[in-house]
């Protein structure tokens, strides 16, 4: 380890909404089966963040998961088949939107005539969002039952794994895959409402999806991070009620706007309790620093120049240049 310790790594920077980390690790997985003397190292982190006020702005969170993936894995081996389905569509995106000089009342001599502006807040409409996840994750889902040959395979995963742009988010969804499978009345929304009510539906969500909620319930949504937070809270949960959960699949459910689903499987490994036995996820939860409102707000706008948590230890940002006319802007982290 130190500086320049990774100076012959390839690293590559994959987008694709909340599904871009899911890509990486699809990558990734790839190469070491290519490759298995070789390890790869996916860092799923994103900027989940909303306009304030905005409809969104309450579901917004912030974290990141790195996964070490090898030949020879210690916590959950993915198999190899890969459940897919994409459809090019407006849900969210960042907009990149364009403005004349003359729209800028205090615009400078040294303005370019058109002015690109790009934000960091999306743009999006959460309830057609809610169905194009919906239908993404209904044709992956078929789709992997082909390239598998199964007939509801989700029975037979120990947990059931989504993307949680909210803690509820998964069980919500999942009521028309489990209604056309069990072949359910899934026409209108009174008979939706009524399956997602059912003891069986209930019973089902407590034994399969809960536990990965649990999390994502006190962080919020954490973008293309969010569905390995939700596997590494069910796996917590299992492992703090001592579960043994060897040999058991896990069903993932990844979803990216835009849009695309991937649905793939993983099976736990022998090993599984070791690696969890360190994360301690719910007690490192608990150490968070809380701040009042008016400050969460200033760090929205961007109006504090000293970090929240002096005492802060790990790895973060430590300044972002201002003079430097090459530089201006250039973000430096460091581990301390």
């Amino acid at each position: 380890f130190g500086e320049r310790s990774f100076k012959n790594c390839d690293v590559v920077d994959m987008t694709f909404a909340c599904v871009g980390a899911v890509d990486a690790l699809h990558n990734s997985l790839d190469f070491v089966r290519a490759n298995p003397t070789k390890k790869a190292v996916v860092i799923a982190s994103d900027y989940a963040k909303y306009e304030l006020a905005s409809s969104g702005e309450y579901t917004q969170g912030g974290g990141a998961v790195a996964l070490l993936v090898s030949a020879n894995p210690r916590l959950i081996e993915v198999d190899n088949n890969w459940g897919v389905a994409t459809e090019s569509v407006f849900d969210f995106f960042k907009p990149r939107r364009h403005h004349s000089k003359s729209e800028f009342n205090s615009a400078l001599e040294n303005y370019p005539d058109k002015i690109e502006v790009f934000t960091d807040e999306p743009v999006f409409d959460g309830q057609y969002s809610n169905v194009c996840y919906q239908d993404r994750i209904r044709e992956a889902y078929q789709h992997y039952k082909e390239q598998t040959f199964t007939v509801r395979p989700y029975e037979d995963w120990r947990y059931l794994i989504f993307h949680l742009p909210y803690a509820f988010h998964g069980k919500r969804v999942f009521t028309e895959i489990y209604s056309l499978e069990n072949h359910l009345d899934f026409s209108d929304a009174e008979k939706q409402k009524a399956i997602a009510k059912s003891e069986d539906y209930i019973k089902f969500i407590n034994e399969k999806i809960e536990k990965s909620q649990r999390a994502s319930s006190e962080i919020g949504n954490m973008y293309t991070a969010s569905i390995f937070m939700a596997l590494l809270s069910a796996l917590q949960t299992s492992f703090n009620e001592n579960e043994d959960l060897t040999e058991k699949e896990i069903g993932f459910l990844a979803y990216g706007s835009g849009s695309k689903s991937k649905v793939f499987v993983g099976k736990i490994s022998p090993e599984w309790k070791s690696v969890v036995e360190k994360w301690n996820l719910f007690d490192s939860l608990k150490n968070r620093l809380a701040i009042d409102f008016e400050t969460y707000e200033k760090l929205h706008r961007k109006q504090l120049d000293s970090s929240v948590n002096p005492d802060y230890k790990g790895f973060g940002l430590t300044r972002v240049e201002k003079d430097s006319p090459v530089l201006k802007g250039a973000r430096y982290y460091s581990y301390q």
